[in-house]
């Protein structure tokens, strides 16, 4: 499971910023909704810290907001076999 978890990590920008992945790889990490959480987070709390022009929350929103309504889709989908078991 680190095997896995570990590369994850670092592409999440969780461990490293992404300033420090290679230029060419930035544009498919951006894809990861994480990084633009963590990125504003950082931006918002350290006054000097200079992010990515590609960081936007609006894209972190819709992505929570996509899932929430699978969720809620699959949930009143399958309500039946929940309260079966």
């Amino acid at each position: 499971m680190r095997i896995i978890t570990l590369p994850l990590l670092i592409l999440s920008g969780v461990i490293f910023p992404i300033n420090y992945i290679p230029h060419e790889f930035r544009q498919y990490v951006l894809w990861n909704p994480i990084v633009h959480g963590l990125e504003s987070m950082r931006l918002s709390f350290f006054e000097g810290y200079h992010t990515l022009d590609g960081i936007d929350m609006t894209y972190l929103w819709l992505w929570a907001l996509g899932l929430m309504t699978l969720g809620l889709m699959l949930h009143v989908r399958f309500a039946g076999r929940l309260k079966a078991q």
